[in-house]
């Protein structure tokens, strides 16, 4: 229900971090992800969406993802996104 509160007609990409795999599950938004558990700031993510889809419009993450997702990843989140919504110790994040 939350995760579907955030998404907009125009969405079509979800990456999903560590600890939030099951949000795949929850919409019908493509994975956007070098893999599909732990979109992270390496060369193969960012790469990726540079081939594939774009950046995702839409991110989650779990509230302790910090303490494993690499601090360029946050950075980049930080920038690109707003939290859109905090729900369950899950933070939904929407491209600006």
């Amino acid at each position: 229900k939350d995760l579907a509160e955030v998404i907009t007609d125009s969405d079509k990409t979800i990456a999903c971090g560590p600890f939030a795999m099951e949000f795949y599950l929850m919409s019908d938004l493509k994975p956007n992800a070098a893999n599909l558990w732990d979109p992270n700031n390496t060369e193969l993510t960012f790469q990726y969406y540079k081939m594939y889809y774009g950046e995702p419009d839409i991110i989650v993450l779990h509230d302790s993802a910090g303490d494993v997702t690499s601090p360029e990843f946050l950075e980049f989140v930080d920038e690109n996104y707003y939290l859109a919504k905090y729900t369950d110790g899950f933070f939904i994040y929407h491209h600006k």
